[in-house]
């Protein structure tokens, strides 16, 4: 039963070769196992002792044209991987339920200003509080200016000048 199994993996598994076309991006055209492939160099020798090609030739010779040919089947095979990984992941994409996220991010403002607003009515009672006694602190200082006739600020000494002066 197992030798089956080993032999089915085997079987159904893909060759690199095959792998590597399917994913384009994991291989790259080899320049110079082209050029040695193609024999472009003893090529363009040969050709070049024949006066060939034409300075005013218009078409590709065969080695050129097998070059071309070469790059259009490389772009080809990326061309034909984008499109298969843009299929998967738009089927990724549409088995994702991204609605409820997306009203969620809709409504946030909406909630903030919720939460802000029941925070800021939690916290009321104290704020006045605190604003009524930062008012009638004010007052008091601005009375005590006005009863000494003081026009300057107070001068506060920092903790570690009164510890100075206290050790003195």
């Amino acid at each position: 039963m197992k030798i089956f199994k080993q032999i089915w993996i085997w079987l159904t598994t893909s060759s690199p070769k095959s792998i590597a076309r399917k994913q384009p991006s994991l291989y790259q055209l080899d320049v110079a196992r082209l050029l040695r492939e193609l024999k472009v160099q003893e090529d363009a020798k040969r050709l070049g002792l024949a006066n060939l090609p034409a300075s005013d030739a218009v078409t590709l010779s065969g080695t050129e044209s097998l070059i071309v040919q070469r790059v259009e089947t490389a772009r080809h095979d990326f061309v034909h991987w984008a499109s298969l990984r843009l299929s998967v992941l738009n089927e990724d994409l549409s088995r994702q339920n991204i609605i409820k996220e997306i009203d969620e991010a809709r409504h946030a403002d909406k909630e903030f200003d919720r939460l802000a607003n029941s925070k800021l009515s939690e916290q009321g009672v104290f704020l006045q509080s605190m604003a009524s006694s930062a008012r009638s602190s004010r007052e008091e200082l601005q009375a005590f200016r006005n009863k000494h006739k003081l026009s300057r600020h107070a001068n506060i000494a920092s903790g570690s000048s009164r510890y100075i002066k206290l050790a003195l």
